[in-house]
């Protein structure tokens, strides 16, 4: 089963990794509120207690965080990143300034993870139909990019 870690609960990112999860995905998040944490676990997600301890294991690091600079802190600053399996591929959700998302990714890769550039569209509705534009930009040879869990046709649980 795809094990993803997903960083950034908030009003996009909870209903995402709610819809993940009721596609049959294993889901780990970190938020900094309580409150978006229970909401994760209510429907079989595993809250953790930071981000890096969300990604231990993980073969997908999903960012749906603010910008550019929370997604380098999270990595980088937190621990994010050391935390996660060395065949993970970062997949950042939230919108950056080109320069920004380009230095991320370059130092994602240098450590031979796959990375894949992925700002949505949609709003709060969106992510809560399961009906977000998701803009997925990688190398074919980036680790992972074939079988991201972005863009996947739902499969109901059972």
């Amino acid at each position: 089963m795809t094990k993803i870690a997903f960083i950034g609960l908030g009003s996009m990112g909870g209903p995402m990794a709610r819809n993940l999860l009721k596609r049959s995905f294993e889901v780990q998040g970190f938020h900094i509120a309580a409150k978006s944490l229970a909401d994760l676990q209510a429907p079989g997600g595993t809250p953790a207690v930071s981000a890096a301890g969300a990604c231990a294991g993980a073969n997908f690091v999903l960012l749906m965080v603010v910008d550019a600079a929370q997604a380098q802190a999270v990595l980088f600053t937190d621990g994010a990143l050391a935390a996660a399996p060395s065949d993970a591929t970062v997949c950042l959700m939230a919108t950056g300034p080109p320069k920004s998302v380009e230095s991320i990714a370059a130092r994602v890769t240098a450590t031979g993870r796959g990375f894949i550039d992925a700002p949505v569209s949609g709003g709060t509705a969106g992510a809560t139909a399961g009906t977000l534009t998701i803009l997925a930009a990688a190398p074919r040879s980036s680790a992972g990019a074939g079988s991201c869990p972005i863009g996947k046709p739902p499969r109901k649980r059972q």
